[in-house]
This record gives C-alpha cells, structure tokens and sequence, in this order.
C-alpha cells in the first residue's frame, strides 16, 4: 500500500554511485505495480543523449525481468531485493514482488512498446515545447511557426539593425558615441559590434527576463543609464585617485631616505617599493603576499641587507612609511571590491543601456519570420501560470501526471524549477511521490542559468522538511579504491569547509554545507588505482605549463608501460586552449621521437581538435610551401616549411638545426628522404629549396 502522504524524494548522486540505476529503479517500481502507469509519469534530463539512455535502461531491465529460467529468475530475486529496500512503502514483501514482477514486466514492456508516444522521458525542453503547442493559440502564438534553437543570428541582425538607426537617432548617436570615447580612452579600438554581440547575449538569460518591467524602462532610458554611468565612474575615478596620493607620498618617503626599489625584499619582482610606484603611476593590482607580511610584519627588506640599507628603512619608517602601507592595506579592504564592481560594470554599461532596444528588435523579427525562440519558453510559461498554484496552463498536460522525475537538477534554472514546483506540489497534495536527482557539487552551468540553492535548500523550504525525503547514494561503483580514498582525504578535510566559509562570508553560502556528505565508500571489486600530483617549483627559465608540457610524452609512456591502452588514457583541461597545447605537443612528440618509440607506444589522440583539417600534417605541410613560394625571402617562412615537412614525414625535428652543427655527422639524416638530407647538411644551410620539398613530395 502507498503511503497517503507523497514525498519528494531527493537523492544526492555524486559521480559513479548509480545514479541512472535509481533512476530506472524509481521508474520501474510504479510501472511494475500498474503496467499502465507509464503514461502518468513524466522524466525529465537535460540532453537528449541522457533521455535516450534513461529509456534504454528501463527497456532493457524490463526485458531482463520479464525473461523465463535462470537468467531471469536471478535478474528479478537481485532488483527485488533492491526495490524493497529502498520503496518499502510500495513493495513492502519480498515474495510477493517476485511473483508481481515476474506478471508484470512482459505486460509494462509490450504496453510501451505499443503506446510508444505516451512514454515520456525526454529534455525540459521537448516537454517545455509540449505545453507551448498545446496552448499556442491562447498565447497568440501564430500558426505554422518555427521553433529555432539557435538565437545567434537573429541577434546578430537585432544589433546590425540598431547601429543602422545611430543615423537617424540623436539620443541612440550619442550614447554609442560615448561608447566608443570610452573604448578609445582605455585603447581597445572604436569597433564595438563584436563587444555588443558579446553583452547583448543576456538578454536570453533569466537574470535579464526576470526584469521587472519597471526595471527594463530604467536601463532603457538614456538619460537614467548616464547618470548612473557618472556615479560608477566616479567611484573607479575617487578609489584610483586616492590611491595614488599615498603611494605617492610613500614613494617620496623612500626616495628620499635613499632607497630605490631594488632595495627592498624580492625588488622589482613584486617587492613593496614597485608595487607602491605602480599604484603611484595608476597601475592598480590588489596586493600580493610580500605587501601584506610588509604591512603586518614589518618586513620590508632582506635579512642580508647592509647596515645603510637598514638605517635608512628606519628613517623611512620614522617619517611615515610603514603608516602609508598600513594606509593603502585598509584601503583596499575597504573599497578594493565596490572598485572592481565599478571597473567590470563600466566596461558593459554603454551595452546595456541599449539591451532593450536589442530585445526589441529580436521580437520583431522572430515575429516577422514566424519564429518561436525555445530559450523563450520558459520564461512565457512562467508568466501565464503566475502566482497560481493550480494554473490553467497545466489542466491538460500537468494533471495527467502522477509521478515527475528530474534528472541532473543541480543545473535546474529558477524559471524551469517555478514551472515545475506546482506540478509537484498538486502530486504530493494526493499521496504520489516524486524524485530529483542531482549533485550540488556538480553544479557548474551558471551560464545555462542552473541555481544550485534550488537542490541545496529550496526544495525542503518549499514543500516543508516532512515532505521532502534526502537520500544519499554513498556507493561509488565506478572508481577504484585509492581514488575514492583520495577524493575523501581532500574534500572532507575540515579546514576545507571552514576556510570556504570565512572567505565568502559576505555571500552567506556556507559551501562546508555543500560537502557534507561528499564522502564515498568504494565496493570490494575494485581495489587499487592511482593518483599522483606533481607540484612544479618555481622557475625563472620556464613556465609550469611549459613543464607540464614537455612532461607528457613520458607520463604517457608510463602508463603504456603498465600495460594501458592509449584508448584508456585521458586529458582533461580547464580551457580548450590548453588542450590544443597538449594535442600539438604529443603530435610534434609522436613526429620526432626515435623510430623504438614510435613501434612501441601509440601516440595517436582523438579530440575535435585533431580531427580539424588544418591539423593535418599535410595540410600544414602545402600551407607552409605556398607561404614560402609567396616570399621566399623570408627566413620564418623557409623555416616553417622545413619543419612541417618533417613533422609531415616523420623525420627528425633537429635537422632544422644542422646548419650551426660543427660536425654535420652530429645529427641523423633520414635516409628516406634524401633532398632534404643533402641540403640541411650542408654547411650554413636552414632550409632546402621549395623545388627540392616539391619534388621530394611528388615523388613520396
């Protein structure tokens, strides 16, 4: 028997604790009590590649359930076990579940199987879609229109439309014309489309459509929108200014007691003298770990110091220099953050004074084109079903839902979480329960609008802490020991959550909350695996990332070496810049390295960076011959093509270097490829001739 009072099930699910088997768990205990109840539960993810998987496993475990002999009878004894575990209110007997599963199952595949259309598991937004068909005409949305996904090229046309206008529009003229002033000013160039494009895109985030419409007149009043750019401006100009004052007045001090930059600790490296005439000359950085022992320590100088270098620190100390760096410290604690607020905001406050204008003119000619922006339709539902938690809008779709199941709602949005609340709460309202499914650590798509306080907190708050039951998924099955061990021993640390909290304070996040329960226990079967973190120390003549570099080759060696396939190997980055380092190193790597290497590891990488045309060898190889053909005075050019034809043809790199060889016998000729053999080893030779390489590639 169900239970009379609905709960919304909550369940934690870091990585790898079976998250999509809960999901199909969930799914499937309705289903297999009421092979009908398929048309009265709604599941929804983000990504289609998500729904598809979702449908694929609940077909599959049907399958499995429903199969006779032993394959099947083990199948059911193992899910039953798990379903009377965790939804004991509905399947509260071991024997008779087995017996119900066993009926039920062939019956629930072949219903969905037959009313394909009614089994829901799709993206908010196909659902989304769902509702705005149904009720396109009470919206005035015209007949025959065309969803468009994309918003970019309608936006795009919005803001070519609107600089057309700056002719003809005075007030419009004046504001960009100021706009350009202040790019100029901080020299970026007059050219601002491209910086409008940029800003203009919030227009299509919930931050911007939740805009009263109050607030939208505001930003779109010139005159308004000035004025409040005279006030930024002049808490940039009052925090710069001042600034400047006392550290001019620093500068002074030492200067005049004899002391130079170079005098104090770490110099011209980030030492306290350069750092106060740089904020003497406008040049504003919050200060670093030098200033701040300086300012608390009193240490200013090395311990190595002379003794005049040390009698004059004193006279400088005497006369108020320690008070002027006491002075700066508060002053940037003080206003350092309304001052980067005032800098971010006036580098988008011309662009956002005309947002409007722009979202003005996207709805015009979505109008014209007979066009409805998905990214729209949340943001009109939400505006259709109000404050009412019964709204008309869902009296067709909503009702007929029993059961809702919201995959990844870490990433849920404020205008889709409003949407769904009411559906949810009319369900609980009649005993049924619901589930969501997320991770608040995993939430990480700010830019996609996702609120993560929803998952955090919101939820209980707004159906009450009895109605809402939080389920944690410890279990990681799909890492292996030491790495679980490991991710434990970092995010469970005390000082962590402690530290996270005394630093943002001034939000009220508490994220020690958020890592609470991040701790996992790994299963018997797979002990084992490794972690290993290299810190690089510090160095004058080369980059970390440079190092890290140069390191990968052999790290992959290593691992081959373990027995690791290169298919089993990944690169994870925090930008795409940097993997397109690590491709074009391992690929200058795997063209360079001794013919050993390359028959015993497998450099081969798969990314969509590789696959781009202009990462091809050989495509590189014709582009740097025609340069040189274009100008063949040039050293870079010859260079260049020398070196693609050597990476293109898996010769050695150091040939490029064999003309300031004293023995040319020193460097290695490839015997396979003899023009460029003979010329790079002749004596003061950098470069074969471009008919050498032409003939050369004609001929392989």
């Amino acid at each position: 028997m169900m239970s009379t009072a609905g709960k919304l099930l909550k369940y934690s699910a870091s990585a790898g604790s079976g998250k999509t088997h809960a999901l199909t768990a969930f799914y499937l205990s309705r289903i297999l009590l009421d092979p009908g109840a398929y048309r009265r539960i709604l599941a929804v993810t983000f990504t289609n590649a998500a729904a598809a998987e979702m449908k694929s496993r609940i077909l599959k475990r049907l399958h499995l359930l429903g199969q006779d002999g032993e394959k099947g009878d083990n199948e059911r004894r193992e899910f039953t076990d798990y379903l009377c575990r965790f939804f004991p209110e509905v399947w509260p007997d071991n024997q008779s579940a087995l017996l119900t599963i066993k009926k039920n199952a062939p019956v629930a595949l072949g219903n969905i199987l037959q009313d394909y259309s009614r089994f829901t598991v799709g993206t908010i937004d196909s659902f989304f879609q769902r509702v705005i068909r149904a009720f396109a005409r009470e919206i005035d949305i015209p007949a025959g229109y065309e969803i468009e996904l994309e918003h970019q090229a309608l936006l795009s046309d919005a803001v070519d439309s609107l600089l057309a206008q700056v002719a003809t529009d005075s007030k419009l003229r004046g504001w960009i014309s100021s706009y350009v002033a202040s790019r100029l000013d901080e020299s970026k160039g007059w050219d601002i489309r491209r910086e409008i494009l940029n800003v203009a895109d919030q227009i299509f985030r919930e931050n911007f459509r939740q805009l009263s419409t109050e607030d939208r007149r505001k930003i779109s009043d010139y005159s308004i929108m000035a004025n409040y750019a005279s006030s930024v401006h002049a808490i940039r100009q009052r925090f710069e200014n001042e600034l400047k004052r006392m550290a001019g007045e620093a500068v002074g001090i030492y200067l005049e007691c004899g002391l130079t930059p170079e005098d104090f600790l770490l110099k011209t490296k980030g030492g306290v003298g350069e750092t106060l005439r740089k904020y003497s000359q406008g040049d504003v950085r919050k200060p670093g770990a030098t200033w701040m022992k300086a300012a608390t320590e009193g240490k200013y100088h090395a311990a190595s110091a002379g003794q005049g270098i040390v009698r004059a620190f004193s006279e400088a100390m005497n006369r108020g220099l320690g008070d002027r760096v006491t002075a700066i410290t508060e002053w940037f604690d003080k206003e350092y953050s309304l001052y980067v607020s005032a800098k971010a905001q006036m580098r988008t406050i011309h662009v956002i004074g005309i947002l409007g204008a722009i979202s003005e003119r996207v709805r015009e000619q979505a109008n014209e084109q007979n066009i409805f922006l998905l990214s729209d339709a949340g943001e009109l539902i939400s505006r259709l079903i109000a404050d009412d938690d019964t709204p008309f809008i869902y009296e067709k779709i909503g009702a007929a839902y029993d059961h809702f199941i919201i995959d990844e709602f870490q990433d849920t949005s404020r205008i889709q979480w409003n949407n769904f609340r009411p559906l949810i709460a009319e369900t609980l309202s009649r005993g049924k329960d619901n589930l969501v499914v997320g991770d608040v650590k995993q939430s990480i798509y700010r830019w996609r609008n996702s609120d993560w306080r929803i998952i955090h907190s919101e939820a209980a708050t707004v159906f009450g802490e009895e109605s809402v039951r939080p389920v944690h998924l410890g279990t990681n099955y799909r890492s292996r020991g030491n790495i679980i061990a490991f991710n434990n021993s970092i995010f469970s640390r005390e000082s962590i959550p402690s530290l996270c909290d005394e630093k943002l304070d001034f939000e009220k996040l508490k994220l020690g909350d958020i890592y609470s329960d991040s701790r996992q226990e790994g299963t018997d079967g797979k002990k084992g695996g490794l972690v290993r973190v290299t810190l690089y120390p510090k160095s004058e003549d080369e980059g970390w990332k440079e190092r890290v570099l140069n390191d990968l080759p052999a790290v992959i060696e290593q691992i081959q070496d373990h027995g690791y396939g290169a298919d089993e190997i990944l690169f994870l980055c925090r930008t795409n810049e940097e993997g397109k380092q690590i491709i074009s190193r391992i690929l200058e790597y795997s063209a360079t390295c001794t013919p050993e290497h390359r028959e015993r590891y497998n450099y081969e990488i798969t990314s969509g960076e590789s696959l781009l045309l202009e990462r091809n060898p050989a495509v590189t190889l014709i582009i740097a011959c025609l340069r040189y053909l274009t100008d063949p005075a040039s050293r870079i050019n010859r260079s260049q093509m020398v070196r693609s034809y050597i990476l293109a043809t898996g010769g050695d790199e150091r040939l490029l270097y064999s003309g300031d060889t004293p023995d040319p016998l020193a460097v290695p000729m490839p015997s396979s490829r003899p023009a460029v053999a003979s010329v790079a080893s002749s004596p003061g030779t950098t470069a074969p001739p471009a008919d050498a390489i032409s003939e050369d590639i004609s001929r392989g």
